[in-house]
């Protein structure tokens, strides 16, 4: 009628928690934009999960969700799934990642039939004492102590009841028959206490519905309302959070055997005595109380409450009556057991989740999920060593050590057992010169090519293997398959080798932009990349999965350990795509510039007007130039023309803005160089430099290292852009007062301090100098019109 058993009970477990877990899983966020970055292979899970459970696991990462390890598991120890079993995985990673915002946390689930059912045959039935529910209706109630987050109060099955117990009725004595309208007026006083309790506020104010409950029917009413009218009573108690009233009234029905709602009635005493225990409590859902006792008392009735509710289950498990709800029954145990036993059903969820064909396949994933899940942080927790001690199938050891890179407990795991998800393991946590590494290697290529296993391990192997001609060959032999058969994700992890060990800049041009995988928003990885076209830097109109990016890896080596006579000639290669090619000539351009090379500056000309025509014309003026000090003034005037004009290349995202476009959080020229990693622009000129990185592909040689160093000290020196520009206009202007460039080189410098880093300490005396020099030297120039104010 409105308190179902087996898909309600399900769906409770699955939403109750989902909305907890939203909670623990969400990054925090600071105030600001969001910037994305480029992933280019995801951490925390495949990039396509059809194909993974299938078996296509490609390369695992230790930072992958519990669900995702156990299906690499279960492949990696020949226990595929099923049909069922892969479709059950794919529909719990939709309904956790759709958890990512705390707004869908606490939605109801979309077209919920039942409730629907419901408002059509009441609207239907009719107005009762001038009443009709509201279709728009709440039926989330605020969880205690928590007064954001909520909880679904009636579920959708109780309606469905509802529904079907309304039309029985109606049915068997009319729709006009008295009895059949006060049963329809106790249902209308059930479903009154969805929302649950009003808040104190609400309360105060008498904004909020009173909570009612069904009259207590006549003496001389039929039998069949009675009963009825008895469970309506209990239903509605249990949703006012009236529980020792719930629990009352749901055990004097449990023993009328002859009401039709005896044994639904017994299981829902299990159910009021969870509720009870998991939702009133403001130390169990509210926060951290520094009452350490009043919390361990919260903790210890909420212990002993589902020890009850155990107790209850396991009883009705026995008892022949209540064989129509062993599927509801079963699942509710499985809830209390998880929060009561946790160490015991970590076993049996492992044993579930290793058996191909087990039917709740998809509920034990969730289950296993909340296990890990740690309740004070981010993330997940190993499990237990009891719980682990438990598990006959290993998943649970191996999902533990797998998670953590930092202790080498695989390798003996894989000597005991010698089975292909502890070699991975093994090869994961093994670092390049580990004296296992030959063993390990070995191990590794005796695992053939058509095992579920075979492309991690081979990429681990790759990785351990001493750099050289050897390892250089075996890698080049599997990157066609590769790349012909695995995920994005995948393909670049042996990309990323490929750049590693590339004898030649060629060779690395050719793998050092690969495709991302995905990105972030706010923080968290998203499941795919928006297929709509953007704009390129330079040539056509792309979609972001299809648009090469340089990894931060690769923008490092550009950045800090090629030399600028091998950078031009890196932007002169034809191997790089239009947009990272542009990148990387403008890069060498600005350098050029601003290391006084015109030389190489006049290369990189063509190049850079070929994708981008507008620049003609300062370009142009800057290679006429026929003097030094000619030459210095027009480098100063084509520098600060375009806000895009930085000496380095960007790792992971492009700039968003484009090419001339002005950033409005600043992310115009240049605070350092070599920037800093790709985490959004910054606001502050006085940035931590990155160190160059320590490894090097073999074709930048020792000398090359040292040129690279030397002009990146250099450039170093300079400071942001806009420090740079307003000190060298400033200078500029003062030894040469009469030169025609002289306002547009103090207003250029001017508009790039207002709009690109600032220092703390310089910005401020150098934005009074350039605005102090403009309007007193030239006050009727364009510039000195447009900026009323020094900043």
């Amino acid at each position: 009628m409105n308190l179902t058993t087996s898909t309600h009970n399900r769906k409770l477990r699955l939403i109750l928690w989902l909305a907890v877990f939203a909670l623990f899983e969400l990054p925090a966020l600071s105030c600001g934009p969001d910037f994305p970055v480029a992933i280019f292979t995801l951490q925390h899970g495949p990039d396509h999960l059809t194909a993974y459970a299938a078996g296509h696991i490609g390369v695992p990462q230790p930072n992958y969700r519990t669900r995702s390890l156990v299906i690499a598991y279960d492949w990696l120890t020949a226990h595929p799934l099923s049909v069922d079993g892969q479709k059950q995985a794919i529909a719990v990673n939709h309904q956790l990642l759709a958890q990512d915002s705390f707004d869908d946390a606490t939605k109801p689930p979309a077209n919920p039939s039942g409730f629907d059912s419901w408002m059509k045959a009441r609207a239907a039935f009719g107005a009762v004492d001038g009443y009709t529910p509201d279709p728009k209706m709440d039926t989330f109630a605020t969880i205690t102590g928590q007064d954001y987050f909520q909880y679904p109060n009636c579920l959708d099955d109780s309606f469905a009841t509802a529904t079907k117990t309304l039309a029985a009725r109606a049915a068997s004595y009319g729709a006009k028959d008295p009895a059949v309208v006060e049963w329809v007026r106790g249902q209308d006083a059930v479903f009154n206490n969805c929302p649950g309790k009003p808040s104190p506020q609400a309360a105060a104010s008498k904004t909020a519905a009173p909570l009612t409950t069904p009259a207590a029917a006549a003496v001389n009413a039929p039998t069949w309302l009675k009963q009825d009218r008895a469970y309506q009573i209990a239903a509605a108690n249990f949703y006012a959070e009236n529980y020792d009233a719930s629990l009352a009234d749901f055990r004097a029905i449990a023993t009328d055997t002859v009401s039709p709602w005896s044994a639904v009635s017994r299981y829902l005493v299990a159910r009021t005595l969870i509720r009870k225990a998991t939702m009133t409590d403001s130390y169990i859902n509210g926060p951290a109380d520094p009452d350490a006792a009043k919390m361990k008392a919260a903790a210890d009735q909420l212990h002993a409450t589902l020890g009850l509710a155990q107790k209850e289950l396991l009883a009705m498990q026995a008892a022949p009556p209540m064989a129509q709800l062993k599927s509801s029954i079963d699942g509710l145990l499985d809830y209390v057991n998880l929060r009561y036993e946790p160490d015991a059903q970590a076993d049996v969820l492992a044993t579930r989740l290793h058996t191909t064909g087990a039917p709740s396949f998809g509920q034990a994933l969730i289950d296993l999920t909340y296990l890990r899940v740690n309740s004070n942080t981010t993330g997940t927790m190993p499990l237990s060593d009891a719980a682990v001690a438990g598990d006959k199938t290993g998943m649970l050891k191996w999902i533990n050590s797998f998670n953590d890179t930092t202790k080498k407990t695989a390798l003996a795991q894989w000597r005991a057992t010698k089975n292909n998800a502890w070699l991975l393991a093994a090869l994961a946590q093994a670092t390049p010169g580990d004296a296992t590494n030959a063993t390990l290697i070995s191990a590794a290529q005796a695992v053939p090519a058509s095992d579920p296993a075979w492309t991690a391990i081979t990429y681990h192997r790759l990785r351990l293997m001493p750099r050289g001609a050897t390892m250089r060959t075996a890698l080049l032999a599997v990157l066609p398959q590769i790349t012909k058969n695995e995920s994005v994700s995948t393909v670049n992890l042996f990309t990323e080798l490929n750049a590693e060990t590339a004898p030649t800049l060629e060779d690395w041009l050719a793998a050092a932009g690969p495709i991302p995988a995905s990105e972030t928003s706010w923080g968290e990885e998203v499941g795919s990349l928006d297929s709509k076209p953007v704009d390129q830097l330079c040539g056509a109109k792309l979609a972001p999965d299809k648009t090469h990016l340089f990894t931060q890896e690769s923008a490092d080596v550009l950045n800090m350990l090629l030399p600028l006579d091998e950078l031009a000639t890196a932007a002169e290669s034809k191997t790089l795509p239009p947009n990272l090619h542009f990148q990387v000539a403008q890069s060498a351009w600005a350098r050029a510039v601003l290391l006084d090379r015109p030389e190489i500056a006049k290369r990189m000309t063509p190049l850079l007007v070929a994708c981008r025509p507008a620049w003609k014309t300062v370009l142009a003026a800057y290679d006429s130039a026929a003097t030094s000090l000619d030459r210095k003034a027009n480098s100063l005037l084509a520098l600060m023309r375009f806000a895009s004009t930085e000496p380095n290349v960007r790792g992971g995202e492009q700039r968003f803005e484009g090419f001339a476009t002005y950033s409005m959080f600043r992310d115009n020229w240049w605070c350092t160089v070599p920037p800093q990693a790709a985490n959004g622009p910054s606001d502050d000129a006085t940035v931590a430099t990155p160190k160059p990185p320590a490894a090097r592909p073999p074709f930048v040689t020792a000398a090359d290292r040292a040129k690279a160093l030397s002009d990146l000290q250099t450039l170093q020196s300079f400071g942001s852009a806009s420090t740079y520009f307003a000190n060298q206009a400033l200078a500029w202007y003062k030894a040469h007062p009469t030169d025609p460039r002289d306002a547009d080189i103090l207003g250029e410098a001017n508009q790039v301090l207002r709009n690109s880093c600032r220092d703390e300490k310089l910005t401020p005396p150098l934005a009074h100098a350039l605005f102090d020099a403009l309007h007193q030297h030239f006050p009727q120039s364009a510039w000195t019109k447009k900026y009323k104010t020094w900043e």
